[in-house]
């Protein structure tokens, strides 16, 4: 009798013990989310704008790139408010110019910058668009929710896969651009949701909503193509061939968005050629067999973990990670349920593969190591894992229950870390910016900044120039010359008079025919270097 009352108490201690720490986990979670959503909105404003950014919204403003350069590299002297007015939607251009200079860069299917354009009319910012993009990237956490709850029926494994998404470094630095990748997740998660729902209620609203949500995917990227050739082979694989109402809705959702997808599809084979030119450069840089394989597993431990720099340590990391995903893959697939394992094998791999094989076999290109290209994949990766985390937490052994319970608390740990870390910093976005002109035009503004009256001169890429403007002073002048036009050369840079004028006279990141034509012209002057991309004009 004793021996039972000891057990009885122990066993009612444990199960107390067990509840309490249930409880602990879910404030965690629900803690952990509300983090995220914060660290998408601090330092936002602060965040130095990068080259993709700055020409989407003269794009979206109704320019394209040779007006914005015909208008501000005039050779003319002008303020950082002259360079930035043709960022923002204005009465001289209309909708029609805004989706005219779009289509020329048909690789960004219009949708998201239609938004924006709408958005900045209200707010009259470029920062304005930022925010759109972190509101849609927010916006993603619920349909996740109603994704994992259809795809494993489980609102555990969803919630888990809320707090991961949520707090992902890589998901944050996403949805801080101005760009189409925080709407490109949300209609992926939308289209996968809706998609679940319709082939298991079999209701026409449901039909509507999934169509309405794939001509919503197809008109934020490109790739969504793949991912909705994969909803068709999921689709045909789980449900058969056989006709029946569902397959015959499915066919007309479809037909429906192609042939509203069909508009952008003439834009796309008209400007095919600049579409090739423009994505030249993701074929042209030799990687290597060794490189592209450790650089992918990197990446797939960005979503859970970065800390912005190569070091031994996130490397070991990334490999845990990267291991914990292949992990989960078995996991999903030993549970024998095709309709789990088929979707996210279909939601991660064909992505992946169409841009990682090229890169293998040739060893020449860096199209898998884009992660920004691989939207869809890691979500798959995100979800994959949460439901072996998931999964754990509501496992009978208590060992394993609480090595799920300690995983995941290291994975929320891990991914506010990072996000702490992104916020601190002003370069640190998705496209890995340390290094490049953009970066350093924050070293370089508070030099201009804290002269009298400085002027720059420069025949530099426009959009470095876009981007430095934001961080400059109005009293600061800048002369901007076009690439290799002696003529305006000699008729505007005059040397002598801008000496008088002006305090100070820097060049910044000239081209090596714009330095050889100051030297030869005016001899008297010495050019000194006094920052990486910034040179001063001294007179002797």
């Amino acid at each position: 009798m004793i021996y039972n009352l000891t057990t009885g108490y122990k066993s009612k201690i444990f199960n107390s013990f067990r509840l309490n720490w249930q409880n602990i986990i879910k404030v965690f979670i629900v803690f952990a989310i509300i983090i995220g959503i914060i660290l998408r909105f601090a330092n936002l404003e602060n965040k130095v704008f990068n080259w993709d950014e700055v020409r989407s919204f003269y794009r979206l403003s109704g320019y394209v790139r040779e007006e914005v350069i015909d208008k501000i590299f005039t050779g003319d002297i002008i303020t950082a408010q002259d360079i930035q007015k043709y960022q923002t939607p204005s009465p001289e251009k209309n909708l029609v110019d805004a989706v005219f200079a779009l289509s020329n860069n048909p690789e960004h299917p219009p949708l998201f910058y239609l938004m924006a354009r709408f958005w900045m009319h209200l707010f009259n910012s470029p920062f304005s668009v930022r925010v759109l993009a972190v509101i849609l990237g927010i916006l993603s956490l619920v349909p996740l929710y109603w994704l994992c709850c259809e795809l494993f029926g489980s609102p555990l494994v969803a919630l888990v896969a809320l707090t991961l998404f949520s707090i992902s470094p890589y998901q944050i630095l996403l949805s801080q651009a101005a760009r189409e990748y925080s709407l490109w997740t949300l209609m992926t998660i939308l289209s996968s949701a809706t998609l679940l729902h319709s082939l298991r209620t079999r209701k026409t609203m449901s039909w509507i909503a999934y169509t309405i949500t794939i001509i919503g995917g197809l008109y934020s990227h490109l790739f969504f193509a793949i991912t909705l050739l994969g909803q068709v082979v999921y689709t045909v694989s789980t449900k058969g061939w056989h006709c029946s109402k569902n397959l015959l809705k499915y066919s007309l959702s479809l037909l429906i968005a192609i042939l509203f997808f069909l508009p952008w599809t003439f834009m796309i084979l008209t400007n095919h050629k600049k579409l090739q030119k423009v994505t030249a450069w993701t074929r042209e840089f030799e990687s290597g067999f060794k490189k592209i394989i450790q650089e992918n597993i990197n990446n797939v431990g960005d979503i859970f973990i970065d800390f912005n720099g190569n070091t031994r340590l996130e490397y070991y990391l990334s490999i845990i990670i990267f291991s914990l995903f292949v992990y989960s893959i078995y996991r999903v697939c030993k549970s024998r349920k095709k309709n789990k394992w088929l979707f996210l094998v279909l939601l991660i791999f064909p992505s992946w593969l169409l841009l990682i094989l090229p890169d293998l076999i040739s060893e020449v290109g860096v199209r898998s190591l884009q992660s920004r290209y691989l939207v869809t994949s890691y979500l798959g990766i995100q979800i994959s894992v949460s439901y072996l985390v998931g999964a754990g937490l509501q496992l009978k052994n208590d060992a394993l229950r609480l090595g799920s319970h300690l995983l995941l608390v290291t994975l929320i740990s891990l991914g506010v870390i990072s996000g702490v870390l992104i916020t601190q910093s002003q370069d640190w976005d998705y496209l890995e910016l340390k290094g490049t002109p953009i970066s350093e035009n924050l070293e370089i503004a508070p030099i201009l900044n804290k002269n009298k009256q400085p002027l720059v001169i420069s025949d530099s890429t426009h959009s470095y120039l876009l981007s430095l403007s934001y961080l400059i002073d109005d009293h600061v002048r800048f002369q901007l010359l076009k690439e290799n036009d002696l003529n305006q050369w000699n008729n505007k840079l005059i040397m002598p008079k801008w000496k008088n004028q002006f305090s100070d006279i820097f060049i910044y990141y000239p081209r090596q025919e714009l330095l050889d034509f100051l030297v030869n012209k005016y001899p008297r002057f010495q050019i000194k270097k006094i920052h990486k991309g910034l040179l001063k004009v001294v007179k002797i």
